[in-house]
């Protein structure tokens, strides 16, 4: 997820209250869509593909092609949504025929609930989205297919951060081969240095190939909402995993794929806080039942033996860093931060990510990773670790783990001597209550979890029992330090 809080004082632009799809076309290696406010602003999102749409066209159909590229141009609209209240309606246009009712369904539960952060923090309590109109719903539904399975079946995502490593381990680890993909987003700015940090990365694995997609969009570029006449809302938002779920379906017909296999891990699914009664959760687009919701959907309507799933969702993040312990020579590869990548320091995800590599690995890893800084003792960021340990009204709108993974992660690094003004925090505050329930939260947060988990049942048993080896080692590892 990104978020883009705009300063802007001068608001000389007109939405209208309509969203139009223009366009959707694609030429060699490019998919292009476009789209048009009622009030005359465009906008566009292109995407780059390693190979020639045309050839999908010929093995596929172009009408079950254009259905697929329709479903990316419909998620990556999504982000429209974030003009409300101005925005009051989407017009499909010629694409309207491949609407229906359970496509409907599906996008306006990811959007209400992708967006929950955003509503709340522009107070839009009952925002429910756009209303749909066009002609002809649903009149030219392509039947469902089946892929034929290429000679590897698995492709799994890299994001480039620690979670994507131990994704693609356990991949290695349990003998399925895989290829791996990475997508290089404009929002996130250069996208060569993009593609650098990430394939680095993939050289830590045994990924057969890799590929890449990139993408460019104009709309998180522009200046909106700053431009807007007394615009109501301060910040737009964009999900991109559920666009790029589906742009990367033409990679999966290509190629063969049967499984998309993604690092979310169990902590996306607890929220951030609870408001009037409704959990706001800033991860849950990573969480079981946004998994669970693609992944039906893709089955049911359009490729029926596609699975779509995440190879951490049975474990925590204390298990996740003792998974990487014997690969610490790759940890220094990874990159997590949203704003400036590989790290800025001074943002919630990153204090978290150098709070549980501190806690987990030794001092020159942390060095040939971060550098020498200590995070404890930065004063911007005091904040964020007070609230990661509990201590606020709200965790930290960021992907990280619960509160007390957080509080265990500094107990581990307080027995190491680490210190600071947040271990200061810690000691004060905390540690006594943590040390009274240490062994439960050591038990919970350790432990490998069978349900509400989506891996296939063809990978599932072997993955369970490489993550419950792992698990043990965690648990004695941890009780020994503590």
């Amino acid at each position: 997820m990104a978020t883009r809080n705009v300063q802007e004082k001068e608001r000389v632009a007109s939405l209208g209250d309509t969203a139009r799809l223009e366009l959707i076309s694609h030429s060699g290696p490019q998919l292009y869509m476009s789209y048009r406010l009622s009030g005359g602003l465009y906008f566009s999102t292109t995407v780059w593909y390693p190979f020639q749409l045309e050839e999908l066209d010929t093995k596929y159909g172009a009408s079950f092609m254009e259905e697929i590229y329709f479903h990316c141009a419909l998620f990556e609209m999504n982000k429209l949504c974030t003009l409300a209240p101005s925005l009051k309606y989407i017009d499909l246009g010629d694409w309207s025929k491949y609407f229906n009712k359970k496509l409907g369904e599906l996008w306006r539960v990811l959007t209400i609930k992708s967006f929950g952060e955003w509503r709340f923090l522009n107070n839009l309590k009952n925002w429910k989205g756009p209303e749909f109109f066009g002609s002809d719903v649903g009149c030219s539904k392509n039947p469902v297919i089946s892929i034929e399975s290429g000679p590897v079946r698995c492709l799994a995502f890299n994001g480039g951060g620690k979670d994507s490593l131990v994704s693609m381990k356990l991949l290695e680890d349990i003998g399925e081969p895989f290829h791996s993909i990475s997508y290089a987003h404009s929002m996130f700015g250069q996208v060569e240095r993009q593609r650098g940090l990430t394939e680095s990365l993939v050289e830590y694995t045994a990924s057969k190939a890799h590929h890449r997609l990139s993408i460019i969009d104009t709309f998180l570029s522009s200046p909106l909402p700053g431009v807007i006449p007394n615009a109501e809302v301060e910040s737009i938002v964009a999900f991109e995993l559920f666009s790029a779920v589906f742009e990367t379906i033409p990679l999966v017909l290509m190629h063969g794929y049967t499984s998309i296999c993604l690092g979310n891990e169990r902590s996306a699914n607890k929220g951030n806080l609870v408001w009037d009664g409704e959990e706001i959760n800033h991860q849950w687009i990573k969480s079981y039942e946004c998994e669970s919701l693609l992944s039906s959907y893709i089955k049911e309507n359009l490729i029926s033996n596609l699975s779509y799933f995440s190879s951490l969702m049975p474990v925590h993040d204390p298990l996740i860093f003792s998974y990487l312990t014997p690969y610490a020579s790759a940890v220094p590869f990874t990159h997590s931060c949203n704003f400036g990548k590989p790290w800025c320091l001074r943002c919630p995800k990153c204090c978290y990510v150098w709070l549980g590599f501190s806690a987990y690995f030794s001092k020159d890893t942390i060095h040939d990773t971060f550098g020498d800084e200590n995070v404890f003792d930065v004063e911007e960021n005091q904040v964020f670790f007070f609230q990661m340990l509990g201590l606020g009204t709200q965790k930290p709108f960021e992907c990280i783990g619960e509160v007390p993974e957080v509080q265990l992660a500094f107990a581990l690094c307080r027995s190491k001597g680490i210190t600071g003004k947040a271990m200061e925090i810690f000691e004060e505050k905390v540690a006594a209550n943590f040390d009274v329930k240490k062994y439960d939260i050591i038990a919970k947060y350790s432990k490998v979890y069978a349900s509400e988990i989506g891996i296939p049942e063809s990978l599932a048993e072997s993955m369970l029992s490489k993550l419950g080896q792992v698990s043990e080692k965690c648990k004695e590892d941890i009780l020994k330090q503590l």
